[in-house]
C-alpha cells in the first residue's frame, strides 16, 4: 500500500469546489515502533564492555545499567524499535500508520498507487498516509480538520507523537 507523490496529479475536483489540506507528521516515526524480541535480536551493535559505557553514559545512567546487568560483558546491545536502514521498515511504518489511519477514518478514502482517487467532493475526503507523513484532502474545511484531528488523537494514543501544528 506504499504511496508515491504522483497520486497528487491524480487529485481531481470540481471547478467551483474549494480545496483543504491538512498534514500530520509522527515525529521520529520509525523510533517509536516497538519490535518484538525475537526480531531485535538481528539488529544487534558491536559488543561493549561496561567499564566502556562508563566513559561515554551519565554517572546515574551506568550506575543503573550496572543494576541490571551482572557480569564485565561483552554485551550486546540490541535495538527495540524498527531500524531505519533494514530494508522492511519502510514497509512496516507505513502498513502501521495505514491501519492507524483506517481505523480512526472508517469513511475516508485512503490513496493507493494504481487505484482511481475519487473526486475531492466525495464524502469522507482522501487521504494519502507515507510513512510519518498523513495528508488529509477534502472539500470542506470543518471535515478535513475534523479528520485531522481524530487521525492526530488515534496517532497519539498509541504514542506516536505528532509534530506542532501551525495554521
Amino acid at each position: 500500500h506504499v504511496v508515491s507523490s504522483a497520486v497528487f496529479s491524480d487529485l481531481e475536483q470540481h471547478i467551483n469546489e474549494q480545496l483543504y489540506v491538512s498534514e500530520l507528521d509522527v515525529k521520529d516515526f520509525f523510533y517509536r515502533l516497538g519490535i518484538e524480541d525475537e526480531l531485535s535480536d538481528y539488529f544487534a551493535l558491536e559488543p561493549v564492555h561496561l567499564k566502556d559505557l562508563e566513559k561515554v553514559m551519565s554517572t546515574e545512567g551506568h550506575q543503573q545499567l550496572r543494576q541490571e546487568l551482572t557480569g564485565p560483558g561483552p554485551f550486546y546491545p540490541c535495538l527495540k524499535v524498527l531500524p531505519m536502514g533494514f530494508s522492511w521498515s519502510f514497509y512496516l511504518a507505513q502498513e502501521a500508520h495505514r491501519y492507524i489511519a483506517a481505523q480512526a477514518l472508517p469513511g475516508t478514502h485512503l490513496a493507493q498507487d494504481g487505484r482511481p482517487l475519487p473526486l475531492l467532493g466525495s464524502p469522507g475526503g482522501i487521504g494519502i498516509i507515507y510513512a510519518d507523513n498523513g495528508t488529509l484532502v477534502g472539500d470542506s474545511c470543518d471535515a478535513v480538520n475534523s479528520r485531522h484531528e481524530a487521525l492526530k488523537q488515534a496517532l497519539e494514543a498509541r504514542g506516536l507523537a505528532v509534530h506542532d501544528e501551525q495554521e
